[in-house]
Parts: structure tokens; C-alpha cells; sequence
């Protein structure tokens, strides 16, 4: 009986340091790509909209086809009340990521939103793709 108890705390240990290694693996690839999404969130908050566009992909960049319109989906958004973030799901795959999460805002009719944030890699850096949001209700 000992023995078996024994056995089964070792493989209790075993399992949670493999996912503690895991987990920490999953932050270290996804940690760029949330710098990348709560640096251009603090940007639109401080109607530093034209820095926030920086932080978007190449193809985002330069085939939009109306550059003050896409600022002014930013500048007009419920982004602009920006109090902090929190990611519940990550994933990277190759040069693609995605993060999801929660926006907090000062915003009392909005006091939460849900943010979907899809990441390319371009020459090495994160660069936005998509970015997705909605009230939480």
C-alpha cells in the first residue's frame, strides 16, 4: 500500500511539474503578442490612434482602403475607455496567434468587453490582423 501511494505521489509530482513547463512554455511564445495588444489598447485609450495602426499588419497597413476610416473606427470605438485587460485563452501556431480576453472600460454601460486579437508574424515581430470586440453581456 505504501508503495502504491508512493508511486502515485511521484506521478502526481511527475504530471504537475510536465504541466507547469507546459503552461510556462505557452506564456513565454504568447507574452510578445499581449505586449503587442495591451501596448495598441494604452495607444487607442490615449487617442494616439495613428501609433495604434503601427502596430497592425503590413497587409492591414497599406491595403486599407480609406485610411481615416479605419482610424475612425478606433477613435469611435468603445476601445477609447480602456482601463486593462485580461487574456483567457492563447494559442500560436507557426506565424499565426490569437488571444482572447476582457477589456475592462470606465465605460459604466460597457463596464466589460470581449476582445478577440489575431496575430501574423511579420520579419520576426508580432503585427495585428484582426481585431475583434463585443459587449459582454
Amino acid at each position: 500500500m505504501k508503495k502504491g501511494a508512493a508511486l502515485f505521489g511521484l506521478a502526481s509530482v511527475v504530471g504537475l511539474g510536465i504541466a507547469a513547463v507546459l503552461f510556462g512554455g505557452i506564456l513565454y511564445l504568447t507574452n510578445p503578442m499581449t505586449d503587442v495588444a495591451e501596448e495598441c489598447l494604452a495607444l487607442i485609450a490615449q487617442n494616439r490612434i495613428h501609433e495604434a495602426s503601427q502596430l497592425h499588419a503590413e497587409v492591414i497597413r497599406t491595403d486599407v482602403v480609406n485610411r481615416a476610416q479605419f482610424e475612425n473606427l478606433y477613435r469611435d470605438s468603445i476601445l477609447t475607455k480602456y482601463r486593462g485587460v485580461s487574456w483567457h485563452y492563447r494559442k500560436v501556431q507557426g506565424d499565426w496567434g490569437l488571444l482572447q480576453g476582457i477589456v475592462e472600460t470606465s465605460d459604466p454601460s460597457y463596464p466589460e468587453i470581449f476582445v478577440e486579437v489575431e496575430f501574423v508574424k511579420e520579419s520576426g515581430e508580432w503585427r495585428i490582423f484582426a481585431f475583434r470586440y463585443s459587449p459582454v453581456n
